[in-house]
């Protein structure tokens, strides 16, 4: 008899937990179903709503678009795989092609004869045995060493270097630069106003090495 008397003790305890845990849960609903937001709408359900715009939005961000026109050489993104707004390393290589630019390093000491409009000669590695021709379009007169790091430290004279500024070419026919893969390289003559008589020996010698693309591809 004190067995089963100690049992329906417990078994009470246990009923009255119970119905306090459930009566909290119900002054929990209670408050809950009271809250609303300014519009009238009960909290909770508010909350609900947005966490589905949330859910929405998340799915319609794992498309990913391109903004121009190009194509990717190197992916690394697997479908499922999570993209963060920070990401340690890209998932793709995006290679743009929408528009293409042909430019040529100049040094500082010859930047004193250029001038928008200039006949340029161009001999390509990627293509021995032709000369392209084209004009100066403008002459960014900007190099790397004109960009400094905010720091504690002065530059001193020795971090100052020479580095080539860079001018814009525009070719006489727009097709071939069109055709051009991005990254080819070559040289370039820039025909200005100065020593005028030694013009030709420069077209002579930039026809010489575009014949000597054909043999000597490094140089």
């Amino acid at each position: 008899m004190e067995a089963q008397a100690k049992q329906d003790k417990d078994a009470l305890r246990n009923a009255q937990a119970q119905l306090k845990q459930a009566r909290a849960a119900v002054s929990r609903a209670e408050i809950e179903l009271g809250a609303v937001t300014a519009d009238g709408i009960v909290a909770k359900v508010a909350e609900a709503h947005a966490n589905l715009d949330q859910a929405r939005w998340n799915l319609a961000q794992t498309s990913i678009t391109a903004s121009s026109n190009g194509y990717v050489t190197n992916l690394a993104l697997a479908f499922g795989q999570r993209v963060t707004s920070f990401p340690i390393a890209p998932t793709m290589v995006f290679a743009e092609t929408s528009e293409k630019t042909l430019v040529v390093n100049i040094q500082q000491i010859y930047m004193r004869h250029l001038k928008p409009g200039q006949e340029v000669e161009i001999a390509l590695k990627t293509k021995p045995g032709e000369i392209m021709t084209g004009k100066v379009r403008l002459v960014a007169e900007i190099a790397p060493q004109g960009q400094a790091m905010v720091s504690g430290t002065v530059y001193t004279a020795g971090q100052i270097q020479a580095e080539p500024f860079v001018a814009r070419i525009d070719l006489d026919d727009p097709a071939l630069l069109e055709a051009l893969p991005p990254g080819a390289v070559g040289t370039a003559a820039i025909y200005t106003e100065a020593v005028k008589p030694t013009h030709i020996i420069r077209r002579v010698m930039i026809r010489m090495q575009s014949i000597m693309n054909y043999v000597i591809p490094p140089l």
